[in-house]
This record gives C-alpha cells, structure tokens and sequence, in this order.
C-alpha cells in the first residue's frame, strides 16, 4: 500500500511538473529550433525509461542489495539538492 500511494505522488508531481519544464525548454532554445530540443529531449527521456532499470538491476544484482541503486540515486538528488541551494544554475542562457 505504501509503495502504490509514493508512485501516486511521485505521477502526480511529474504530472504537475512536465508542461513547466517543456515551458521553459522552449523558452531556452533557439528560435526555431524549439521542436528539435523538444525532440532530443523527449528522446533522452525514453532513453532513461530503458537504461534506468537495467542499470539499476544490474548495480542492485551485483551488490546483492536491491536497496543499493536507491541509496546512489538519493545521493545523486541530494548533491544536486546542494549544488541548487549553493546558487548553481547550469550554464548561463545564450550557451549552446
């Protein structure tokens, strides 16, 4: 039960989260390049879906701990957490 009510919220955010991020990925491209940004980033997304598991299967059959690809994802999140907090914001508008 616990498991489905995290997956609702998690879907729910990206839900809430996705159109403000195409937003602002179109506000960032080049003037008529607004479909081709759209289109790698739509495919690095997928690619995610794909690579994502099976790294995290392999990493997690190879620690033989299913909670070892958790615990390098959260602390992958929480250095961009500080990296956000310390004032970074990726490279300046205007580099390509």
């Amino acid at each position: 039960m616990h498991l489905t009510a995290a997956a609702f919220v998690a879907t729910t955010g990206l839900a809430c989260l996705r159109p403000a991020l195409g937003g602002d990925l179109a506000s960032r491209a080049a003037e008529g390049r607004e479909g081709g940004a759209a289109g790698v980033w739509n495919a690095a997304e997928d690619l995610g879906y794909v690579v994502g598991p099976l790294a995290g299967g392999l990493l997690a059959r190879a620690a033989g701990d299913l909670s070892t690809p958790f615990l390098i994802v959260g602390l992958a999140l929480l250095g961009l957490a500080l990296a956000a907090a310390a004032g970074w914001r990726g490279p300046p508008r205007g580099v390509r």
